[in-house]
């Protein structure tokens, strides 16, 4: 299931906005520091890793769900059975 492109958009537009704001322990400016967003799949104990190394060069991430309960839970249509098909 493809991520909605709005929710994407609003993390762009958070991260855009926290590079403005953003100032480091010494007070320098960090805007236009981000290179770009990346947005992947979220892999307990990689994603951490590979959030800080795209950081470090710049990059930001976001990381979303592989599963959702919504794509476990939600079945819209029955299954038709082999015998109930035609040809």
């Amino acid at each position: 299931m493809a991520t909605p492109s709005w929710t994407i958009d609003k993390v762009k537009r958070d991260i855009v906005e926290k590079s403005w704001k953003g100032k480091t322990k010494k007070g320098s400016d960090q805007r236009g520091k981000h290179k770009g967003l990346v947005v992947v799949p979220y892999v307990k104990g990689l994603s951490e890793a590979y959030t800080r190394i795209l950081k470090s060069h710049g990059i930001a991430t976001a990381n979303r769900p592989r599963r959702t309960l919504r794509n476990i839970l939600v079945h819209p249509k029955d299954k038709v059975r082999d015998e109930e098909k035609t040809e």
